[in-house]
């Protein structure tokens, strides 16, 4: 059985984030669930890994250069959209179920990222 890979840091030590089961449905914006490509600049890592845990007690918004990243939670899901400018560039969502093991592969990749 093939292992869904949630989290991978890419060669530029971003963190690429893709979705399992909402993969091709709409996100909260509107936009189609794909995947997004977090930046390491600033505690962007940190924001997120704190947001996936629950344990969020800053704002749902987090800037990182010309991006922004705005996470949301409901009931069933957690999505991460990224804008640009005043525009929705991408979204990407988790169930409920897959936050465990994206949690982890993210924190994986941090640690990866972290280190270089």
């Amino acid at each position: 059985m093939n292992k869904k890979i949630y989290a991978n840091k890419t060669e530029q030590g971003d963190i690429r984030l893709t979705p399992g089961e909402f993969i091709g449905k709409t996100g909260p914006s509107g936009l189609p669930i794909t995947s997004v490509t977090l930046s390491r600049m600033g505690s962007t890592f940190l924001w997120f890994s704190d947001f996936l845990n629950g344990s969020e007690s800053g704002p749902v918004e987090h800037p990182a250069g010309d991006k922004t990243y705005q996470a949301i939670r409901n009931s069933d899901a957690v999505f991460l959209q990224e804008i640009r400018g005043n525009r929705m560039a991408s979204c990407v969502g988790f169930s409920q179920a897959e936050i465990p093991s994206v949690l982890a592969q993210f924190q994986s990749a941090m640690a990866k990222a972290m280190q270089e």
